[in-house]
């Protein structure tokens, strides 16, 4: 038996909560929901079985006057019916002796075949075989028009055939036209005809030989070629159930230009030396492909009128009603059935389905539903899960359609062994350890893309691929998981030279060990200078496991000048750290010691503090390669104990964020919002570390400024640490070609010991963006208001 449940509209006023209940005598279960307004009851349909278990979806019980039309052939540059569908159609039966071919078309070369809004290629009595070739025509009207091999055809009466024909016994008033040896689209050969009365030449030679006659020649269309006019009429109607995932109403115009972008006559428009017989062919063709481009919006009942004015064609496209979805049935069957979480598979079906009852039919939806559904079943435990029927029924008269889809999911599939391609410096169990499921593990691809992530996470691999190898499922149900790694050297080297023109030269010397202790931890030292700052800094990380997870420590040591104040630091921490998904989360323990005097002057004291911290940053911003749309964000808090291992108590909190919108149409550009804020409470600021105040100023924070130059001011000119910040900053870039954008900025900011003593110092400016293959190149010119200077910046990359 056939057990599937149907979707159907009804007006029972139920609320939004699900309601599950027990069908009696079936053991199956009935979900109601309310959608787009309407509520949708799955029933109960049961059906008996065809004698051999097969799915057919070239036959629909119970529908007489019905066209079943099975894998629509579309030319490749028109809007297709594809994917396993079954579109059928009820209209009235066209099937007359003049209007179907019974036999077997083999072996012809068929590009770009147009079929007429109520015909397959052939009927069902008869097989289309390997058929790809020359364009054509297969009309409504009672005579046809076929090109290509046509054998073994016997009986088609009143037809027209250029081509090869060949074996067609009785072909009776046949007109064969063209030259059968030269012309490559109305040319061929008769051979094997039985009582023939034909009016093609029985001599090829001299046939083709009349081509040299100027009487016989090709007639040209004028040199200015032709003009088309076309204009679509007639106005859509409100549906009940509203248009589902943008499938608005389409205006006249906009189905205008559908049919301008996609009709062969206006592809061909400008082509040269067009003859008339050509053009006439094109005249035919469009009428039809009106018809197919119209069909993929859901319009099945246009009528198209071509006429011609000299060099001017007028074609008028009266597009009719848009069909409706009346009915959908989604059918699960399979080891599914028996699954406690048939109710959730289905419910994640319907979420998914793009074309609910009401909604208009679009060829798109219907292809992105089938593919939808499917999916939400192949996504945990059902990987081999596949659409055997696939079918949407067109009522032409009622100007609604009936969709069917049925999945059978397979048996539930398991997790097997890892095999790992690609190890050769590093440990085999840092691959394995960030497997985030185990053998045996029912298969779930969001843990399969789990993996994947942790393994481009991790510092070890340049490139990973992890998959499930579906192609060769064991007898009981068990998948192999491959895994291919290339992996990166064991040690790298980086040599940076930097300049600025107030830091003057700088230089950068970075060394990273990626298999310390042998057992995959990275280790880095990184040597960095310039006029005003030298620094050494070493870390230590642990491999991550398959949760993200993993222990980290670093020291640095470094001496400055800023702004006429010398500070030698020392600053280290441990932190236990997740990333995962975007997000790095950390909790730590932190130690900074510094002592500080004036350049030439007094020493102004040695400070330290021991901090617990927790952090967290995630960055939703696409792409690092090209920002457009998103949000960065990172906060920061963290205490000491009171004054342990501490010259104060000390607590401090701080937040940046960054906001990027770029509308659906690019040509409007990219705005950014960005904005940061920090607090440090203490009861003897003389006594925090400079590390842990605030000053501001350059390229992060406020353009215009110097570095860190907007904070508290001291002696001698000198800018000390405030307790209190915020600055933010608006932006747009306006493309000005595939790859540059111009932008315009604005930024403030303001460092205080109180929020409500800051006064914002502002700057504006402007720059290119270069959005380069590796990482974005800004240059950048900002005036700072307050000081009247002017400063510019290059940089490469983003902050996040």
């Amino acid at each position: 038996m056939l057990v599937s449940y149907s979707v159907n509209s009804c007006l029972i006023p139920f609320s939004n909560t699900a309601i599950w209940c027990k069908m009696v005598g079936f053991g199956h279960k009935v979900f109601i929901m309310k959608r787009l307004g309407l509520c949708c009851v799955m029933t109960v349909a049961v059906a008996a079985a065809m004698a051999d278990d097969t799915p057919r979806t070239n036959t629909v019980a119970g529908t007489s006057n019905l066209r079943v039309a099975d894998d629509f052939y579309q030319p490749e540059r028109l809007p297709a019916y594809a994917d396993n569908s079954t579109l059928s159609e009820d209209t009235p039966n066209s099937n007359n002796n003049n209007n179907s071919l019974s036999g077997s078309l083999k072996n012809n070369q068929i590009d770009n075949q147009t079929v007429g809004r109520n015909a397959h290629p052939i009927t069902q009595n008869g097989g289309l075989e390997r058929s790809v070739t020359h364009p054509t025509v297969v009309a409504e009207s009672d005579n046809k028009q076929v090109s290509g091999n046509l054998k073994d055809s016997p009986n088609t009466n009143n037809n027209s055939f250029s081509g090869n024909l060949k074996d067609s016994p009785n072909t009776n008033n046949n007109s064969l036209s063209g030259s059968l040896k030269d012309n490559q689209e109305y040319s061929g050969s008769l051979r094997g005809g039985e009582n023939q009365s034909s009016s093609a030449s029985q001599n090829n030679q001299d046939n083709s030989n009349n081509r040299n006659n100027p009487n016989n020649r090709p007639r040209r269309v004028p040199k200015d070629n032709y003009q088309l006019e076309l204009t679509v009429m007639g106005a859509d109607f409100q549906v009940v159930g509203g248009n589902a995932f943008g499938s608005k109403p389409l205006s006249n115009d906009e189905l205008a230009a559908l049919l301008k972008e996609h009709l062969s006559i206006y592809a061909r428009q400008k082509t040269p030396n067009l003859d008339l017989d050509q053009m006439a062919f094109l005249m035919q063709e469009t009428a039809a492909e009106v018809d197919q481009i119209l069909r993929t919006e859901g319009y099945f009942n246009s009528q198209t009128e071509i006429i011609e004015d000299g060099n001017l064609y007028k074609i008028q496209v009266n597009k009719g009603k848009r069909t409706v979805i009346d009915n959908v049935v989604l059918q699960l069957n399979g080891a599914v059935e028996e699954d406690s979480e048939l109710p959730v598979f289905y419910r994640n079906m319907m979420s998914e389905w793009q074309l609910p009852v009401g909604s208009v039919f679009r060829q798109a939806n219907w292809g992105d539903s089938k593919t939808a559904v499917l999916n939400t079943v192949q996504r945990r435990k059902y990987p081999l899960a596949k659409i055997v029927k696939s079918h949407a029924q067109i009522d032409k008269e009622k100007n609604t359609a009936e969709l069917t889809v049925a999945i059978n999911s397979g048996e539930i599939v398991r997790f097997g062994e890892i095999t790992i391609d690609g190890v050769e410096r590093y440990p085999e169990h840092i691959p394995r350890n960030l497997a985030p499921f185990s053998y045996g593990a029912i298969y779930d691809f969001d843990k399969l893309a789990d993996y994947q992530e942790n393994l481009e996470q991790d510092g070890h691999y340049g490139t990973v691929a992890a998959y499930a190898d579906l192609d060769n499922v064991s007898e009981d149900n068990i998948v192999p998981v491959r895994v291919t790694l290339v992996e990166v050297p064991r040690q790298k080297v980086d040599i940076g030279l930097q300049y600025d023109t107030l830091d003057g030269v700088g230089a950068r010397l970075g060394y990273t060990h990626y298999n310390v202790f042998k057992r995959g931890y990275i280790g880095s030292a990184v040597l960095s200078a310039n006029r005003y700052e030298q620094g050494l800094s070493l870390g230590l990380a642990e491999p991550r496991d398959a949760k993200g997870h993993f222990y980290t420590t670093n020291v640095n040591v470094k001496n400055k000048l800023l702004k006429g104040v010398e500070y030698k630091t020392l600053s280290s921490g441990v932190w236990h750290a997740r990333v995962r998904h975007n997000i790095d989360s950390r909790l730590g323990v932190e130690y900074y010691l510094e002592d500080a005097k004036y350049e030439h002057g007094e020493k102004i004291g040695t400070s330290y503090a021991t901090l617990l911290t927790a952090s967290w940053k995630s960055n939703r911003i696409k792409t690092k390669e090209r920002p457009a749309n998103g949000w960065y964000f990172s906060g920061k808090v963290g205490s000491t104990l009171g004054s342990a291992l501490s010259t104060a108590n000390i607590q401090r909190i701080t937040a940046d964020a960054a906001y990027y919108y770029t509308p659906e149409q690019k040509k409007y550009g990219t705005f950014i919002v960005k904005g940061g804020v920090g607090f440090v409470h203490t009861d003897n600021q003389a006594k925090v570390p400079s590390e842990l105040l605030f000053r501001i100023g350059g390229i992060d924070t406020v353009r215009g400024y110097e570095h860190e130059s907007i904070g508290i001011p001291g002696e001698n000119d000198t800018v000390l640490g405030g307790t209190t910040m915020a600055n933010w900053g608006l932006e747009y870039q306006y493309p000005i070609s595939r790859n540059f954008s111009l932008a315009l900025f604005h930024d403030a900011g303001d460092v205080k010991n109180r929020f409500q003593d800051l006064k914002f110092k502002h700057a504006t400016g402007t720059g290119v963006r270069w959005f380069s293959p590796f990482a974005p190149l800004s240059f950048d010119i900002a005036y700072a208001h307050d000081t009247r200077d002017i400063a510019w910046y290059v940089t490469l990359g983003t902050r996040f």
